[in-house]
C-alpha cells in the first residue's frame, strides 16, 4: 500500500457507532490474512505472533476512508482495516496528527514511507537530509507551508490534497512504541 496524507474516519468513533461486538467481529474477519506489522512500512521488521484481537501493542488496526453513503451501522462488513505502525497511523489521521503538533511539511525525492524509516532513525539523520550533512545528499525540503494551512485546505475540498506534499515529523512525536 502507498503512504499519503489522509484524513480517515476515527476508528473508536466507527466502534461506538456499530458496537463492541461487531467491532470484534470485523476485526476478526477482516484481518486474519494480515501480517502482523505496518502494511505501509513493514514495522515491526520481524512479526511476533499476537491474537489478533489482542494486536501487537506497537501496532493500530486502521479503517480505510469509506463512501460517505455506506451506512456503517448496518454495512460495516464492506469496511476495510489494514494494520499500522504509530507513525504512519499518525500520517491516515492527518487531522489529528496536526492538532497535537506532531508534523511538519516538506517536499522530498523520498517517498513517504523511506521518510519515516528516516525519522524512526532520529533528529540527526533527519537534520542531516535537511542540511546535507553527514556525507548525505540535501534531499528533505522543509515547506513554508504550515499543516494548520494544509488541512484547511484538504478541508475545504479532498481536491487539494498533493501527494508531492510528504511530512516528517516534530519532536512532540512519541516514537517509544514506534522504533
Amino acid at each position: 500500500m502507498e503512504l499519503n496524507i489522509a484524513i480517515s474516519p476515527s476508528e473508536k468513533e466507527v466502534a461506538k457507532i456499530i458496537g463492541k461486538d461487531n467491532w470484534v467481529d470485523l476485526i476478526n474477519s477482516k484481518t486474519n490474512d494480515l501480517p502482523m506489522k505496518c502494511c505501509f512500512c513493514n514495522y515491526p521488521e520481524k512479526e511476533e505472533n499476537f491474537v489478533r484481537i489482542n494486536l501487537n501493542p506497537k501496532l493500530r488496526y486502521h479503517i480505510l476512508p469509506f463512501s460517505q453513503e455506506l451506512d456503517i451501522k448496518k454495512d460495516f462488513h464492506k469496511l476495510d482495516i489494514v494494520v499500522t505502525c504509530d507513525a504512519c497511523h499518525a500520517i491516515q489521521h492527518f487531522d489529528n496528527a496536526v492538532e497535537k503538533n506532531w508534523i511538519k511539511l516538506v517536499n522530498s525525492s523520498f517517498n513517504q514511507v523511506d521518510l519515516v524509516k528516516i525519522c524512526r532513525w532520529g533528529n540527526k539523520m533527519v537534520n542531516a537530509y535537511i542540511t546535507g550533512g553527514f556525507r548525505v545528499e540535501k534531499n528533505i525540503f522543509p515547506l513554508k507551508k504550515k499543516p494548520e494551512t494544509y488541512l484547511i485546505e484538504i478541508n475545504e475540498s479532498p481536491l487539494n490534497l498533493n501527494n508531492k506534499i510528504k511530512v516528517i515529523f516534530t519532536k512532540n512525536f512519541d516514537w517509544s512504541n514506534c522504533r
